[in-house]
């Protein structure tokens, strides 16, 4: 029997014994019912049970695995713990290219390294060290060493500049020393000069003011004018001319000759007459002595010059 007639009261026959299309023309409702197919399908629904109960015991198994690897990696997701969205709580992701979390241009590979969400804590809620920052914290560090070695060398620099500044200094120190007893030799010196100085100035004074009376003294002994000290006139020199060609015979007869009284002829229309006392004194005589005496002097003076 592989196919049945079931009908609403429960009644049912073998439908290989009858045929249906008497039942369908005296109007009765009938169900056929094919045995095979019912088992086939209780038999594929056992088969489906079975599986979704593996399905489910693997899942279990995957499942407390996954917890296994997580506790070993220190997180309790019964405890509260939340794993990494990003590596599944591995700490470990897979990346585009080689330079991976660091970014920038690399090779198109595939490549693994640390999860860049917990940076290999694999728990969202405890978050490892930020790698990058620790790596621009390194690009940092390594640009302050280099800073700092800059700096060592410029104190170097200048330790030896201020070496070089002292020793320097030391002997600024000394040579101005040395100059200022350079300068107190040369102030007393230029004491002592200035105080010869106002010696000479006052003896200068003391030959001019003697110059002048010398030179006055010589004027007015040869009864001659030297004039007054100007650009075109040195009345020491006209003295020294004068006392360089003086001639004392030729003085001489000068002198007798402006001291003869210059007597008038009473012969002449244009003169006095003579008073009386000339007359009885022989100024005419004594002229003529005084005349003679100065033709002979003045004969004299013209016998030395030559």
């Amino acid at each position: 029997m592989t196919k049945i007639y079931v009908w609403p009261d429960g009644t049912y026959l073998d439908a290989d014994e009858y045929s249906g299309e008497e039942f369908r023309f005296n109007g009765d409702d009938y169900t056929v019912i094919d045995l095979l197919e019912i088992t086939a399908r209780n038999t594929r629904n056992a088969e489906v049970e079975r599986l979704r109960k593996q399905v489910h015991e693997l899942q279990n198994q995957r499942e407390h695995m996954y917890d296994t690897m997580l506790q070993w990696r220190g997180i309790e997701r019964e405890n509260g713990d939340e794993p990494c969205r990003g590596c599944n709580g591995s700490g470990v992701r897979a990346y585009g290219n080689t330079t991976t979390w660091r970014g920038g241009v690399g090779g198109q590979v595939i490549t693994s390294d640390v999860c860049d969400k917990c940076w290999g804590s694999g728990n969202s809620e405890n978050v490892w060290v930020n790698l990058k920052s620790i790596a621009r914290i390194s690009r940092k560090e390594a640009e302050l060493v280099d800073v700092c070695g800059q700096l060592r060398a410029e104190v170097e620099r200048l330790r030896a500049y201020v070496s070089d500044t002292d020793q320097w200094t030391r002997k600024l120190e000394q040579t101005v020393l040395e100059i200022s007893e350079e300068r107190d030799q040369l102030k007393a010196k230029l004491s002592r000069e200035e105080d010869q100085h106002m010696n000479t100035v006052d003896q200068r004074d003391m030959t001019e003011q003697f110059a002048d009376r010398l030179a006055s003294g010589i004027a007015e002994a040869l009864g001659i004018e030297i004039g007054e000290h100007s650009s075109a006139n040195n009345p020491w020199a006209e003295a020294i001319t004068a006392i360089e060609e003086f001639d004392i015979t030729q003085h001489d007869a000068d002198v007798i000759e402006r001291a003869i009284p210059p007597f008038l002829d009473p012969t002449t229309n244009n003169g006095d007459f003579r008073r009386d006392s000339e007359f009885r004194m022989g100024w005419n005589k004594c002229r003529d002595d005084l005349a003679h005496q100065v033709k002979q002097l003045r004969q004299q003076a013209k016998e030395v010059q030559s």
